[in-house]
Formats: structure tokens, sequence, C-alpha cells
């Protein structure tokens, strides 16, 4: 399966490989913003340039305290009059949509996409370079999760 095939399964809620070289270089690249975001200080004008790069798309009046954390950013959007709180942790493996005047609190994690829960899909799992997936899974905490779906907020407060 192509690297593109992979990345559309991915944006469409389905089983992928993040392993294939285009989703590592999309999620290395966010992992690099997001430190260089939370190596600045809350008050540095500089970070409000990393936002655009790190996002698919952002509106007007949107901000982060730290730490923040984006699995590939490219794949959320948010709208405008944004504020996300300490500690927001982003799995944007599918989409995910914010819309306008939507605030976070402190240690929320949005998550678009989830690992196969039956350990009989794990197991069946096999990467390009030989290995096979685990069958445990540990979940994370979270506060929102829509596996399959997009991740859409408006007008709310989390």
């Amino acid at each position: 399966m192509s690297e593109l095939d992979q990345r559309a399964r991915a944006l469409a809620g389905k089983l992928f490989d993040a392993h294939c070289p285009q989703l590592m270089a999309l999620k290395h690249r966010a992992h690099q913003l997001c430190q260089k975001f939370n190596r600045l200080d809350e008050k540095d004008p500089r970070r409000r340039e990393i936002i655009p790069q790190l996002l698919g798309s952002c509106g007007e009046n949107v901000g982060f305290m730290g730490n923040i954390f984006f699995n590939y950013g490219c794949n959320t959007h948010i709208g405008n009059h944004f504020f996300g709180n300490y500690n927001l942790t982003v799995l944007d493996d599918g989409p995910i949509h914010i819309g306008d005047h939507v605030m976070i609190g402190p240690n929320v994690s949005l998550i678009a996409s989830s690992h196969p829960l039956l350990y009989q899909e794990r197991e069946a799992l096999t990467y390009p370079d030989g290995h096979v997936s685990m069958s445990e899974y540990a979940p994370p905490s979270l506060s929102v999760t829509m596996s399959g779906l997009p991740v859409e907020l408006s007008s709310a407060v989390v």
C-alpha cells in the first residue's frame, strides 16, 4: 500500500501504518515545532508565528499556554478566538476541527483515532520491516475521543 494510501486511511479513521516515511516525516515536523513552541517564554511573540506553521488552518486570536503536543498538527483546524490551556495534547491522526469561541482547560487530550482494541486485529498488523504489532494495549487517559470520526468542537468550553 502506498504512503498516500496510508495518510488517506488515517484521515478516514481506518487502520493505517504510522511507520510509513510520509507520516513519520509529518509527525517529526510537528514534534519539532511543538518543542520549539514549548521552549519559548509564554510572552514571546515568536510563539504566535509557530502556530500557523503547525496547524492545518487557524483563525484569528488563537492562543495556547505551554506545553502543547500535536501528533501531526496539519490535521487540526481551529477557528477564531480559541484558547488552549496548559498541557494540551492533540493526537490528530484523523481530522480535528475546533470551531470559533472555544476554550480548552488544562490537561486535555483530543484523540481522533485509536489503536485496534481487539488483540486479534493488533496481531494481524505486520509492518514492512517485518515486525508484528503487540497483543496488549493500554489506552490513554483521555478527555475526548472519536475513534474513526472527526473530532469537532464548536462554541464550547472543555
